[in-house]
């Protein structure tokens, strides 16, 4: 299928960063160069803040034409059609279906896309908005994959940054300028090589960890009182159902160990009343002995901790309560911290939106393991940051307080 070009895609040479919004609008179609309207001296305004050199970075679109004058993207490029529904037994009903799809003229874009993103490959693809983020990722949801660094659908290798569109900005939203500033930070670090890097670490659950593991993972975080880390609880309809723990490994800092200790499964108790009690034991040794620890909305966790008469000595970070010292106008949820202090996570918090009897146990073990990880590493930055701005001591209190080596 022929495409109209009206705005063609612009490569410097040796552009190693490429911004692709939804469609161009008037004056990109008039200069036949993206990114030159109202949403795109916002963004050329972030690129600038972030350190961006404009003038040598790549300008795409998913469609290369301006939508008609009275109608929106989806509007234009969208189709509704009816589908047929069968029955089980295989007749045909009565009733269809109302589908929304992309039309062939949209499906031509992409196509196009993709090619043009396949031949120049640059480093870091910055995907504006839902629909970019749709056509080359494969879906939808820039409100939560913000901040995400994604692979592309095509199976390309194509490292792709997902930022909210800046006409979204412009109309109202001034206090996501910031956000988008910030995340074009993220893409002048990501944009100078050309590889997905994300930090892994050592992940023990059940059933391949025995209860002597878990003991002396335990242990080991007993053992090393000026160490930081981190404890989080996940809970089925108000019951403990699991606790993960994750640190630096001491042997080697830059590694992570965690784990995940379940408590109650889907169908049962996970240990005898003999072997539970010895993990309950630990873990109050554990927390006696080692006052640093951190985690989001502590006192939720904590909550949970003191039903089973475990009382920690020390709490190190509660990182909602930090992050809003440092930024009290933004969002304090753990996907949005990730997201603001993490350069490789991909969100994750619609793993398993509602953990109930028909989720696997070993599904919630490794999400609860990611939460604890996730975490450590953001204390770290919140930590770094306080310092750099001088507000360590008014966050941590007295600098005799305990504090890590």
């Amino acid at each position: 299928m022929d495409i109209q070009v009206d705005c063609p895609a612009s490569y410097p040479d040796g552009a190693k960063l490429v911004f692709v919004g939804d469609a161009p609008d008037r004056e990109e179609t008039e200069q036949h160069e993206g990114f030159v309207g109202a949403a795109g001296r916002c963004l050329q305004r972030a690129a600038g803040m972030a350190g961006l050199d404009w003038a040598n970075v790549g300008k795409s679109n998913v469609a290369k034409r301006r939508p008609n004058d009275r109608n929106k993207f989806t509007e234009e490029f969208y189709e509704t059609v009816e589908e047929p529904i069968y029955t089980k037994t295989g007749k045909l009903s009565k009733k269809g279906r109302k589908v929304t799809r992309p039309t062939q003229e949209l499906l031509a874009y992409r196509d196009d896309l993709c090619r043009e993103l396949q031949a120049r490959r640059p480093n870091l693809v910055i995907a504006c908005g839902n629909h970019a983020l749709e056509a080359i990722v494969g879906h939808a949801g820039v409100v939560n994959y913000r901040g995400s660094i994604l692979e592309d659908q095509w199976g390309s290798k194509l490292k792709i940054l997902s930022v909210e569109h800046p006409s979204y900005i412009i109309r109202g939203n001034m206090v996501d300028f910031w956000i988008l500033a910030h995340d074009l930070k993220k893409a002048k670090r990501e944009m100078e090589f050309p590889e997905i890097r994300r930090e892994s670490w050592a992940q023990h659950i059940a059933p391949e960890t025995p209860l002597w593991l878990f003991l002396r993972l335990l242990n080991t975080v007993k053992c090393l009182p000026k160490h930081l880390w981190t404890l989080d609880v996940e809970t089925r309809a108000g019951t403990l159902a699991c606790f993960a723990i994750a640190f630096r490994d001491p042997g080697n800092h830059d590694s992570i160990v965690s784990f995940c200790i379940p408590i109650q499964t889907t169908t049962g108790p996970y240990w005898s009343p003999q072997e539970e009690m010895e993990i309950w034991k630990a873990l109050d040794e554990t927390c006696k002995s080692n006052p640093n620890l951190s985690n989001q909305n502590i006192s939720y966790d904590i909550y949970y901790l003191l039903r089973y008469g475990v009382e920690p000595s020390g709490v190190y970070m509660d990182t909602m309560l930090a992050h809003s010292i440092l930024y009290p106008e933004l969002p304090k949820s753990l996907d949005f911290l990730a997201s603001w202090y993490l350069d490789d996570i991909i969100y994750w918090k619609d793993d398993h939106r509602e953990w109930t009897n028909s989720t696997p146990d070993q599904a919630l073990w490794a999400y609860n393991c990611k939460d604890a990880v996730y975490t450590l590493r953001i204390v770290e930055k919140i930590d770094e940051e306080l310092r750099r701005r001088n507000m360590w001591e008014m966050y941590h209190g007295s600098p005799l307080r305990s504090t890590t080596t």
